[in-house]
């Protein structure tokens, strides 16, 4: 039989604890309506703000890129250029499967 050394140990006694908590956790949110209410009213404001910022980064793209208005949208825009109309989401395109060929 093998001897595991305190660094063996320890791992395994942090796993255990985590379990412990993960399963508390998880009894107390099934147990109880209102800590379910409250998770899922967590988790809706963080998935708010992850959109609004998500959001925010795509307008000042197509500022950035289309130079459009700051309120405008690109559908609205009638002086986009044509260059830029094809070459921003090509690139785009190409830049999403070069980084999904990489991580594939």
């Amino acid at each position: 039989m093998a001897v595991e050394g305190s660094e063996g140990i320890l791992a395994r006694i942090a796993e255990s604890r985590t379990a412990g908590r993960l399963s508390a956790l998880r009894g107390l949110i099934r147990s109880s309506e209102l800590a379910l209410a409250i998770i899922a009213g967590l988790i809706g404001a963080l998935v708010g703000l992850i959109v609004t910022g998500m959001t925010k980064v795509i307008t000042a793209i197509h500022v950035l890129l289309f130079e459009t208005a700051v309120d405008g949208h690109i559908s609205g825009d009638f002086d986009i250029d044509m260059v830029d109309a094809v070459l921003w989401p090509t690139v785009g395109g190409l830049l999403m499967g070069a980084s999904l060929w990489i991580v594939a």
